[in-house]
């Protein structure tokens, strides 16, 4: 049964909606949609026997490398590993360390190693470089540009066509997935414009279709991923906020089961890839450092070993 809270973090999303205008139509329908939402985010989480409070070291199916079956088969792609997950997670840390490790070998095969990062907020300022057009953040999401600015970067990563080709993406266009999930289920989009969100992320992912894909899920809590902000002297926004933050994290939570409970099948391809959620938290960040390596490591030699 859906409980009261669920009930009252609809209303005051609306209530968002409602203050500010530019969000949206905050009428029933929109309402009725988004507790709709609350009400499958909390079936996810209870099948998951988690909440926005419980810590990663908690949460069934952690710190493991979900593989497929079998190898892929055919020509084989480029692979693209997306690394996700909360704020301050330490994904700047590894990309920048795996930036200095540099190509691997996996038996006789030389891995060209790339590493990329981008969120949806570079992916707008992409766009605003590119044609000179300043374009409010919402209606960048909502916007066939989005999904146009997505496909270029996806397809410049992709003309380095090669076999032992592997690219890491920080916060790629996965990750807007459940950030846009987040931000419709807090109250900053309204039914149409998150509905036509959506329609543009999944315009923009197909380039995907060009890799051999798989995901590391990174996390901490919202309290730890707020301290370490904190401690690193960076102002409160949209994201680091303390209100919005649990949302956030459900949503990875969301997406960790619907991943670990399908074998690793993407819920918006049904492709079979590989997956890992990893636990980030933690004062000494050595252990959480190598679980990351090791997972990075487990599925480079999965899929060119």
């Amino acid at each position: 049964m859906l409980d009261n809270e669920r009930y009252n973090l609809a209303k005051r999303a609306l209530l968002n909606i409602y203050l500010h205008k530019a969000y949206g139509t905050s009428d029933q329908e929109t309402f009725e949609w988004i507790l709709s939402e609350h009400y499958h985010t909390q079936l996810a989480l209870e099948s998951l026997g988690a909440n926005a409070r419980t810590h990663p070291v908690e949460i069934r199916g952690i710190n493991q490398t979900i593989l497929p079956n079998e190898r892929p088969r055919g020509k084989r792609k480029p692979l693209a590993i997306h690394v996700i997950g909360m704020p301050k997670t330490l994904k700047t840390t590894m990309r920048k360390a795996i930036e200095q490790i540099g190509d691997r070998r996996i038996g006789r095969k030389e891995i060209r190693i790339s590493t990329q990062t981008e969120t949806a907020g570079a992916l707008h300022r992409i766009y605003e470089q590119k044609f000179g057009e300043v374009l409010d953040f919402e209606e960048f999401l909502m916007s066939q540009v989005m999904a146009n600015t997505i496909e270029l970067k996806l397809e410049s990563l992709y003309s380095k066509k090669s076999r032992c080709y592997s690219v890491l993406i920080n916060r790629g266009p996965i990750d807007i997935i459940p950030f846009t999930w987040a931000n419709f289920l807090f109250g900053r989009l309204s039914q149409d414009k998150f509905q036509r969100a959506v329609t543009n992320i999944q315009t923009g992912l197909r380039p995907l279709e060009d890799f051999q894909n798989a995901i590391i899920l990174l996390l901490v809590t919202p309290e730890e991923s707020l301290r370490r902000n904190q401690e690193s002297g960076n102002p409160q926004g949209r994201v680091m906020n303390p209100k919005f933050l649990p949302f956030l994290y459900e949503q990875y939570l969301k997406l960790h089961w619907q991943l670990m409970d399908s074998d690793g099948r993407r819920p918006w391809s049904g492709e079979e890839i590989p997956y890992a959620c990893l636990d980030m938290s933690g004062q000494r960040i050595r252990g959480a450092l190598e679980r990351y390596t090791a997972a990075w490591a487990n599925i480079l030699k999965f899929y060119f070993g």
